[in-house]
């Protein structure tokens, strides 16, 4: 009882400090407006956020809405595509400035554009036999921080070629044989049948009777043509096919991947993370923890769970816990918290953080509803630059069911009891003592029952049951020496809020 007194005493005025620093900002994260297939226009969206206490909104427009399939060999010249808006169609130069300009009608808030992309999918079945299926196409990755327009064109997806070019293959080139055949052949009969000049001049040569009688003139018509087909019709079927084939292979790259040959494991999207964090973005499984099965005009389309791939993939940013990423992955003991094991047993080369999405593409009463769906940020400043620190790092905290400014997380912290050392969500704090957690918060207004579970290394470590307001102090002497993390599950009535961890390291020769 001694130790957490003190601990109190020396843990509260570091509290105020760790987070004094610190603005927190509500945002709005994962939505399409008209620009890629949503209701909304962009201003629509931004007045929308701004009555419902919004400071960031972060616009996740579709990259590429186009779906092909060719037929073989030709399957770029000879095939069917649809396509609906997205950036790709609106303009990806015009899209960020579109999204830029907010700010001059809403100088309070925060506007930031990015990307929801499917990298990948895949064909089975046929056309002719009526069984034609599309696989994986919901598998989506949220990309935030692009700086420039030719970061969105040049994105690797099924569909944009100029981002899964791989290297140039001249054999690709073939078609060009095939024409060269047709024609020469196609030209063969005029070069044989041609007299020769020295023929022509020779005061000797006649050309022959220009008329002769009826049936003969038939007879003459009709071998020419039988003739002319023979060599004619095989020339011209050869030099479309070359033409075509030059159309189909052009300009003549193979692509990493394509849609024709099955399941390509997580290769599509190591290989999209592996381009965002090239150009400095940053990527977020979507919600891969829904099943997406339907039908169109005959064709299926699934998308399975696919929680597995978060396992798989590595260098993403995090992912979206609410509302589709809670039960499997974001639960006490789930995938998420294996993976930032892996990371404190250095499995891992960066942790993974915990956002929440709207997945919003629809009307304003659809959006005024998925509002209560936030991601709070602790921003050094309030600018796209401040936001996107935030989210790099892990400050942040996910919250669903409350408005903005209802429930708040007001402290969370993790301190050393013997020094003047503390951290906040995202950061990691080296300790040679007992760490001490603590935790302050609840409903801003009304008060209720809150439960809070304090986590360490997937395992509850504590769980507090209270009214709001709350204020927790625990005192971990229970901690080995070696890196772990701890995080909060909070529970109010209509609330969950999900923190991100806060890592600490202990040396070996601490107490």
């Amino acid at each position: 009882m001694k130790k957490i007194f003190l601990a109190a005493l020396l843990v509260l005025p570091l509290a105020a400090r760790a987070e004094e620093d610190y603005t927190e900002l509500r945002a709005a994260i994962h939505i399409s407006s008209i620009i890629s297939g949503g209701r909304l226009s962009p201003t629509q969206v931004a007045e929308i956020a701004k009555e419902n206490g919004i400071d960031v909104v972060v616009f996740t427009e579709r990259d590429l809405m186009r779906w092909e399939y060719g037929q073989w060999p030709f399957r770029k010249a000879i095939g069917k595509r649809v396509e609906h808006g997205s950036i790709a169609v609106y303009g990806a130069k015009r899209f960020i400035t579109t999204i830029e300009n907010l700010r001059g009608q809403f100088p309070q808030m925060v506007f930031i554009h990015g990307a929801e992309s499917a990298p990948f999918y895949y064909w089975t079945g046929s056309p002719y036999r009526k069984n034609l299926e599309m696989y994986d196409w919901h598998k989506h990755l949220l990309t935030i921080g692009l700086e420039k327009p030719e970061d969105y064109e040049n994105l690797p997806v099924i569909g944009n070629e100029k981002g899964l070019r791989k290297r140039f293959q001249p054999f690709l080139m073939w078609p060009v044989l095939l024409a060269a055949l047709g024609a020469w052949i196609g030209t063969s009969r005029w070069r044989r049948e041609a007299a020769p000049a020295e023929v022509r001049t020779s005061p000797h040569y006649r050309p022959g009777p220009p008329y002769g009688s009826r049936r003969r003139r038939r007879q003459r018509t009709l071998l020419s043509l039988l003739h002319v087909s023979k060599r004619t019709v095989p020339a011209a079927i050869l030099l479309a096919a070359g033409i075509i084939g030059l159309a189909n292979n052009w300009p003549f790259y193979t692509p990493i991947f394509d849609q024709y040959h099955g399941d390509a494991g997580t290769l599509p999207y190591q290989n999209y993370i592996d381009y965002a964090a090239e150009r400095g973005g940053m990527t977020f499984w979507a919600h891969p923890e829904a099943d997406n099965i339907s039908e169109l005009d005959g064709i299926r389309f699934e998308t399975r769970k696919h929680v597995d791939d978060m396992v798989k993939t590595r260098g993403y940013t995090g992912y979206s816990v609410f509302y589709t990423g809670f039960k499997e992955v974001g639960k006490v003991g789930g995938v998420w918290d294996a993976l930032l094991l892996e990371h404190c047993r250095g499995l891992r080369k960066r942790p993974v953080w915990a956002i929440c999405g709207l997945a919003c593409e629809g009307y304003a009463d659809d959006m005024r509803k998925r509002v209560r769906l936030q991601t709070a940020l602790l921003v050094k400043e309030k600018s796209r630059e401040g936001v996107l620190d935030a989210l790099r790092k892990g400050r942040c905290y996910a919250i669903r069911g409350a408005r903005s400014g209802e429930f708040v997380l007001e402290k969370f912290i993790v301190a050393d009891e013997s020094e003047s050392v503390v951290g906040c969500a995202g950061e990691t704090v080296k300790v040679s003592g007992a760490p001490v957690i603590y935790a302050e918060g609840g409903f801003q207004k009304d008060g209720g029952n809150v439960e809070v579970k304090i986590i360490r290394n997937g395992r509850i470590l504590e769980t507090h049951r209270m009214e709001s307001p709350f204020r927790i102090l625990h005192n971990d002497g229970s901690i080995a020496p070696g890196k772990c993390y701890y995080r909060l599950e909070i529970r109010a009535p209509g609330v969950i809020l999900i923190s991100n961890p806060i890592f600490v390291e202990k040396e070996e020769h601490g107490n």
